[in-house]
């Protein structure tokens, strides 16, 4: 276990000397977005499959919404800044 987050670490630290990125968030992203398709694939069969082409539309559409919602928040507060008077 410490060996494996040695190891990626330190090749956390190549990405950034590479000049690719952060290395350590592009393997984050990676590991995130690599669980994706299953997490999709667990919405569609609670929230859509089986049902008729109605019920299934209307679910698909307020997941989008959730999930385009939850991005734009993110965006907005982590470019949010306070500018406090000195």
């Amino acid at each position: 276990l410490t060996a494996g987050a040695i190891l990626v670490m330190w090749l956390g630290e190549r990405i950034t000397e590479n000049g690719i990125g952060n290395g350590i968030s592009i393997i984050l992203l990676i590991n995130i977005v690599s669980g994706m398709p299953k997490d999709f694939y667990a919405l569609y069969n609670q929230f859509m499959k089986g049902k008729q082409i109605g019920p299934a539309l209307i679910a698909g559409c307020v997941i989008a919404a959730v999930v385009l919602f939850t991005v734009v928040f993110v965006i907005i507060l982590s470019d949010a800044e306070r500018h406090i008077p000195v």
